[in-house]
């Protein structure tokens, strides 16, 4: 009795019967003719199924087998492959094989027409993705150039930045006369050296920012752009424009606190104003009809224009009727749910000297625009 042949064990057995795909155990157990028909058969399969990068994979393996044992390849096989190939959508491989075919097999070759016919294809596929991908690197390039403009514009427009050196001072009413409440209690306070910008923002910089769409546009009531401090802005859309220069710049910009911005004011005065107690209008724009360009006035000991008058100017900081309470670092003061917010240094439309000192502060809405407030900003230096 014939001893029965036993069957193939471990992994070989495993998902035999569940694909056509050539496995190693079928590589020991059948002649490479063998193997070349089945796999054949599965891109034939694959070819049905609408696979056909898996019809293109199969077909390699099968001219893998033909290079490995030596077997002559058959120019039929060309132009399945080619056909498969150009199903794939790989153009320029299409034509390769077509073109293989043609060489081997000539105008006597049963698949004559049809190779031609696919070469064809394959030509029109290959110059349709060359002027795609001629598309693409002319769109990355523009995009590369639109990118750089971008980037150099907002780095042109970003305001001029003043380090100021970390110092004590006494912040509020120093003077003693004529002090509000919200001035007082009169108390030192230590600044971390900082940045801040030399002048108000101008709108020829806040539009820059309209125009990438990060913050909305403002009127300036007639009375001209470019240089002069942008007005109408809310607490909120200074925060916006911060925000975008942090993003654009990866610089930590953000409004200066109070403390910060009194500190800069002063610029180590401690009289209500850096002129004394008084100042006369041609040495700040104030009790006037409109704002005025940016640096039109004499600059403080920290070099920084505009600190009184011109325009009012938002900080980081929550309204409190008082200093009590308040933090010492120059840090903000700033509350969980903060209804009102800050700003400093007196506008054109200040009527009265006494409200253009270093020490004045005056409540408002943070959601409210006003055309005597516009901002200037400050930034985190590394410690």
């Amino acid at each position: 009795m014939q001893e029965k042949r036993p069957f193939l064990r471990s992994r070989c057995q495993i998902g035999m019967l569940a694909t056509l795909a050539l496995s190693p155990c079928l590589g020991q157990e059948l002649p490479p003719e063998i193997q070349i028909d089945r796999l054949l058969v599965q891109a034939e399969r694959e070819t049905g199924d609408g696979e056909h990068w898996s019809a293109a994979i199969t077909l390699e393996r099968i001219l893998e087998l033909y290079a490995a044992h030596g077997l002559e390849i058959p120019s039929a096989f060309w132009f399945r492959q080619a056909g498969v190939l150009q199903d794939a959508g790989l153009h320029e491989q299409a034509v390769e094989a077509s073109t293989r075919y043609l060489q081997e097999a000539g105008r006597e070759g049963e698949h004559y027409q049809a190779v031609l016919r696919i070469l064809d294809a394959a030509d029109v596929g290959l110059a349709e993705a060359r002027r795609a991908q001629e598309q693409a690197r002319a769109e990355a390039e523009r995009a590369e150039r639109e990118a750089a403009a971008r980037a150099a514009t907002i780095a042109a427009s970003v305001p001029e930045m003043v380090v100021i050196p970390a110092g004590t001072f006494r912040m509020g009413c120093v003077t003693g006369r004529r002090c509000e409440d919200w001035e007082t209690p009169v108390r030192e306070v230590s600044v971390q050296s900082f940045e801040i910008s030399r002048n108000e923002v101008t709108f020829a910089q806040w539009d820059v920012c309209v125009e990438y769409g990060a913050c909305p546009w403002v009127p300036d009531e007639g009375w001209g752009r470019d240089d002069r401090p942008v007005i109408g802005v809310t607490w909120h859309d200074a925060q916006a424009y911060v925000s975008w220069l942090r993003r654009e710049t990866g610089g930590a910009y953000r409004l200066p606190t109070e403390a910060e911005w009194e500190y800069a004011a002063r610029a180590g005065a401690e009289t209500r104003t850096i002129w004394g107690n008084s100042v006369r209008r041609d040495q700040a724009n104030w009790d006037a009809d409109r704002t005025r360009a940016v640096g039109s006035y004499a600059a403080n000991g920290f070099g920084l224009n505009d600190m009184f008058g011109n325009v009012g100017e938002w900080v980081e900081d929550c309204w409190h009727d008082s200093y009590r309470g308040a933090p010492s670092d120059g840090s903000a003061w700033v509350d969980p749910e903060c209804s009102s917010r800050v700003w400093r240094g007196g506008a054109w439309a200040s009527r009265e000297a006494r409200n253009l000192g270093a020490a004045n502060r005056w409540r408002r809405e943070p959601d409210q625009s006003y055309v005597y407030v516009g901002f200037r900003i400050a930034r985190t230096l590394d410690r």
